[in-house]
C-alpha cells in the first residue's frame, strides 16, 4: 500500500474511532462528517506537497484546485471559515450561482480527465464504460430531486476508480494512484455521512 492510500485509510480509521468513542460516551455513532470537504482539500494539499517532484504532479495540483472549489461550495465549510477567520466576503462570494457552477464544472472536468487517463491505461476497457455510466447517472440525478442517489453513484464511481487503478492498470501510473487515494478518501468519509449519524 502506498503512503497516500495509508493516509486515506488512516483518516478513515480516526473518524471510525471517533464514531465508536462517541457511541460509548453518548449512545450514538457520531462522526465529524461535516468536515469532509475541508479534510479532502487539506489532504489534496498534502498529497500535492508530497508528490511535487513526481512526474505528473500538475494533475495533483489540479486536484487541490478541484477540492478547494468543492469545499467552497459546501455551506458548512464556508460557514466554518467565515466564523473562524472573519471572512464575510468569502460567504458572499461562495454563494454566487456562477461560482457554484464554475466549481461543478471544474470538479466534473477533473473527474472526466482522470477517467480518460484511467481508460488509456486499463487492461479491460469495459470497466471504463461502467465508470462512465456511473458518472452520467450521478450528473443526471444531481439535477433532480434525488441527491442521495446522485451521491451513491458518485461514491460507486470513486470506489470502482480506486479498485481499477489498484488492480487493473499498469503499475507505473503514480499520478492515477495518488488521485485514486483521494477518491478513496472521499468514498470512506462519505460512509459516515450516511451510516453513522
Amino acid at each position: 500500500m502506498i503512503r497516500e492510500v495509508k493516509i486515506s485509510v488512516g483518516i478513515f480509521l480516526i473518524f471510525l474511532f471517533y464514531a465508536i468513542t462517541s457511541f460509548f460516551k453518548l449512545g450514538a455513532f457520531l462522526a465529524p462528517f461535516f468536515f469532509n470537504e475541508l479534510i479532502l482539500f487539506l489532504v489534496a494539499v498534502a498529497f500535492a506537497i508530497i508528490n511535487r517532484k513526481e512526474k505528473g504532479s500538475g494533475i495533483v495540483f489540479l486536484a487541490v484546485l478541484t477540492f478547494a472549489l468543492k469545499a467552497l461550495a459546501d455551506e458548512f465549510t464556508v460557514g466554518f471559515l467565515v466564523d473562524r477567520l472573519d471572512l464575510q466576503l468569502l460567504n458572499n462570494f461562495a454563494n454566487e450561482p456562477w461560482f457554484l457552477f464554475s466549481g461543478a464544472f471544474v470538479f466534473y472536468g477533473f473527474i472526466i480527465t482522470m477517467l480518460i487517463f484511467l481508460i488509456k491505461s486499463l487492461k479491460y476497457k469495459w470497466v471504463g464504460m461502467i465508470l462512465l455510466v456511473l458518472l452520467v447517472l450521478n450528473v443526471s440525478l444531481g439535477f433532480t430531486t434525488e441527491p442521495l442517489l446522485a451521491d451513491i453513484f458518485l461514491n460507486l464511481f470513486f470506489i470502482l476508480f480506486f479498485i481499477s487503478v489498484s488492480r487493473l492498470t499498469s503499475k507505473n501510473q503514480h499520478t492515477l494512484v495518488v488521485v485514486s487515494a483521494l477518491f478513496l478518501l472521499h468514498f470512506l468519509l462519505d460512509i459516515f455521512k450516511y451510516f453513522f449519524i
